[in-house]
């Protein structure tokens, strides 16, 4: 199954590297003053791409056949920029080399525009959650956009930790109808996050923040990590209404993968 699925991989990289180069024009690839005045040939030439992209005409050669040989993250961006792909097709080219990074910030994208603003996405998602509260948070728990019922409700803001909040802002505590397992909750899922990111200095500030606060080392100490998608939280509406539970989910955002849609479900 692996192998067939490697060899699936490969074939379509090689499609979908033919395609790229014929169907963008010595032109568009900036390459007008070197082009024949009578040149038939729509695309670009293989050595033409292996120039712009400063790799090997064998090497891209071998690509185009489906050959065994590995794209690594400098070459899938340099044929990227070459073939001017927008960021969604550099996405896709970096999944069928096989590479887990990001190419977005490499990438050289014409087709950008003010409504590829994560923020204004997401926040129209959780505007459509409307009774219910919901909110998005970056890689760093960082809150992005919330809507009316979670500022309200579950008093979130936009632009603070969730996780330093609970542990730094005097009264948070109110907010919740069990402080002590939404804080238990929050660092443990906290712990299961940040081991993705184990070379982000931002997260690691983070917690380094945190251990000068009392309440957040006895539950760091435990060491304790959660892996499931739901968990249930008791609040306080206003910090000060009777307690109401809600099962919280959260959601990974395919179009943006560092941000995490939160939604809050009444049980």
């Amino acid at each position: 199954m692996a192998v067939a699925a490697e060899d699936y991989r490969r074939a379509e990289l090689a499609r979908f590297l033919r395609s790229c180069r014929e169907r963008i024009s010595p032109v568009e690839a900036g390459l007008l003053d070197r082009m024949p005045p009578r040149r038939r040939l729509r695309g670009l030439r293989r050595e033409e791409v292996a120039q712009l992209a400063g790799i090997g005409v064998c090497w891209y050669t071998w690509l185009e056949q489906g050959r065994t040989v590995s794209l690594a993250v400098d070459v899938a961006t340099a044929l990227a920029n070459a073939f001017r792909l927008s960021a969604d097709e550099a996405s896709y080219l970096y999944s069928l080399g096989g590479l887990a990074q990001s190419p977005v910030d490499g990438i050289a994208d014409d087709n950008d525009d003010a409504s590829s603003d994560p923020v204004q996405d997401l926040q129209l998602v959780v505007d459509g959650f409307g009774a219910h509260p919901a909110y998005a948070i970056d890689r760093y728990w960082n809150v992005l956009c919330t809507n009316n019922s979670a500022r309200c409700e579950l008093g979130i803001e936009t632009g603070k930790s969730c996780l330093v909040r609970l542990f730094t802002e005097p009264g948070r505590e109110s907010w919740y109808g069990d402080p002590q397992r939404a804080a238990e909750l929050m660092v443990a899922r906290f712990r299961q996050h940040i081991a993705r990111y184990p070379d982000e200095p931002q997260l690691q500030d983070t917690v380094a923040r945190l251990l000068q606060e009392p309440p957040f080392v006895s539950v760091w100490q435990r060491h304790e990590v959660i892996t499931s998608l739901s968990d249930v939280i008791s609040y306080r509406a206003g910090g000060t209404q009777a307690p109401r539970e809600y099962r919280i989910m959260g959601l990974a955002v395919e179009a943006h993968p560092t941000t995490t849609l939160v939604l809050n479900i009444p049980v």
